[in-house]
């Protein structure tokens, strides 16, 4: 049956286009937040280890840091939403079709 040859195509391009980088920015999030955690104990390490931390300085710097990692963080998790998102919507979308096709493939 023709169908199911370009039913397979569909659903390569649809994990291509979709499930692929869904996949990979659930990666890039696990491996930014595994960076944000030993970034904040470093710094929180040298500054101890220097006698610094009473600075207001040191808080600016450190809270910048925090807040670049973390806005890092949502925009991974933004990006994951949608292709989550959008990926379902597609499969949605070609399970309607498939239902439609078969329909269309019966005789009578």
């Amino acid at each position: 049956m023709m169908f199911t040859k370009d039913n397979n195509e569909i659903q390569n391009k649809i994990n291509s286009a979709f499930w692929d980088p869904y996949h990979s920015q659930t990666i890039i999030l696990s491996s930014v937040c595994r960076q944000l955690a030993y970034a904040e104990g470093g710094i929180c390490w040298i500054f101890i280890k220097q006698g610094c931390a009473q600075h207001p300085e040191i808080y600016l710097i450190l809270k910048s840091i925090v807040f670049f990692f973390v806005f890092d963080f949502f925009q991974y998790l933004v990006a994951i939403i949608i292709y989550y998102c959008v990926g379902k919507c597609y499969e949605r979308h070609i399970k309607s079709l498939r239902k439609q096709m078969i329909l269309l493939d019966r005789p009578g």
